[in-house]
């Protein structure tokens, strides 16, 4: 495996705007003392919209409030950050319960990261050009129930995909910006609604009581120790085979495993 965190030094092309649009400052919840732990083995139906069809051997997962679920591959661990957040001034919600977890392989390494926060969706949008993603995996998380009353709560389509695209690695030389010749891949699951409800591609997603953001991530943690969605690769040809490899494809498939069971967040520890 050769993904790695891009250095606090490095400003890297700007990480994906579902990030910047969900985590304000000042509202993350302090989280507990975090609990690895392996997903429990049953059988489970395969997930609507993912690449590769049954998965043998996966094992599902279930957030501590049962609002969250997915499958990962057998080996592959789950880091549960999940806690009670304090109340938001910005948003006038809260304390109510966020779930937040890092996904490992068989390795230990962390590859995913799963994290929700009470912004709602609705988030201004920076006015840049649309360019379609170099893949591009539809998904559809919510049952129909779920469907029904996220539409009927929020008022507008909502489409969900993994996109995964490459860009250069901007670094900072004294006082400019230049291509480092590295490539940086941003990978994540994204609300692909109507462009001008969603900021385009990039928008964080409804998770009944709030927003939720899904994002492939290096090996290391970023700056501030969150993980870093911004994957870098000694080169923009190396990113593009990661995305087009076995790595990547096995990524998408845990994102496109995601359930979304549509209900009010809670407001107290489950």
């Amino acid at each position: 495996m050769h993904r790695t965190a891009t250095s606090a030094a490095i400003v890297a092309v700007a990480a994906l705007a579902l990030s910047a649009c969900a985590q304000p400052g000042g509202d993350a919840p302090s989280s507990p003392a975090p609990s690895t732990q392996a997903p429990t083995a049953e059988a489970t139906a395969e997930p609507t919209g993912s690449p590769t069809g049954p998965a043998d051997g996966w094992q599902s997962f279930t957030t501590q409030d049962g609002a969250i679920s997915l499958r990962v591959p057998a080996g592959w661990s789950v880091d549960d950050r999940s806690a009670l957040g304090e109340a938001s001034e910005m948003y006038n919600r809260g304390p109510g319960w966020l779930n937040e977890l890092v996904i490992l392989d068989a390795e230990g390494s962390q590859v995913l990261w799963y994290r929700e926060h009470y912004g709602n969706d609705a988030v201004e949008c920076p006015g840049d050009d649309l360019v379609e993603p170099l893949l591009s995996v539809p998904v559809a998380p919510y049952d129909e129930a779920g469907l029904a009353a996220m539409r009927d709560g929020i008022g507008r389509e909502i489409e969900l995909a993994v996109h995964g695209d490459v860009d250069p690695e901007i670094v900072q030389q004294g006082d400019q910006y230049v291509e480092s010749g590295r490539g940086v891949v941003e990978l994540a699951l994204e609300n692909q609604g109507d462009p001008a409800d969603t900021c385009g591609y990039g928008g964080p997603f409804p998770t009944g009581g709030g927003v939720g953001l899904l994002s492939a991530v290096a090996d290391s943690a970023a700056e501030g120790g969150y993980p870093d969605t911004a994957i870098a690769f000694e080169s923009e040809a190396a990113a593009e085979a990661w995305l087009d490899g076995e790595e990547s494809a096995t990524i998408v498939e845990v994102m496109a495993s995601l359930q979304i069971a549509w209900g009010p967040r809670p407001t107290v520890a489950p």
